[in-house]
């Protein structure tokens, strides 16, 4: 499928004819981001990325793509996140984890939410640091943190935060050896 505009939003599925396996993704660049995709599996950081690992093992040509749907800029995410979802392209596909985060507010009120850089704008949060309350290394943002959503999550979450909590034991454990010896 070719398309001639450029700066047009939709929601598109890339499909390995092989193996069957797809990815969902989103763009507001047209045929350019999907076009990048077969440019960007030689690109040293994508080595270890499975979509990219099976265009280099199966070749370009083994793999169709096609628009999903069009939309507005403001519903890009949520329905690549509905795709992703309703097509379960995170488990049997190329897509990771679902995009979407439970937000736990100060106030300890949640929400789902699609993006982390309009929450991050919106509530002047460092990105790096949000994430890092899903992931166990750190407790809070501002008072704001992500919850796990799935059992994988959850179970990296708990290994962090006892990898973490186990090397602060052992440096004041140290400390206080050095402060006695």
């Amino acid at each position: 499928m070719l398309l001639q505009e450029t700066n047009t939003c939709y929601v598109y599925c890339i499909r390995n004819q092989i193996t069957g396996k797809q990815y969902i993704g989103k763009t507001i660049w047209g045929r350019k981001r999907v076009v990048s995709h077969f440019r960007l599996w030689k690109h040293p950081t994508n080595h270890r990325n499975p979509f990219y690992l099976d265009i280099k093992k199966y070749g370009k040509e083994n793999f169709i793509w096609g628009v999903v749907e069009y939309t507005e800029p403001e519903k890009l995410v949520e329905r690549e996140t509905h795709y992703i979802n309703l097509w379960e392209t995170y488990i049997y596909g190329y897509n990771k984890l679902p995009q979407y985060w439970i937000l736990e507010h100060p106030n300890k009120t949640t929400e789902v939410v699609y993006s982390l850089k309009e929450v991050c704008d919106k509530y002047s949060l460092w990105k790096p640091s949000l994430w890092g309350t899903l992931v166990g290394k750190r407790i809070q943002e501002k008072g704001f943190r992500l919850l796990p959503r799935t059992e994988e999550e959850k179970q990296v979450y708990e290994e962090t935060r006892r990898k973490k909590e186990e090397g602060i034991r052992k440096r004041y454990v140290n400390r206080r050896k050095g402060e006695v010896g």
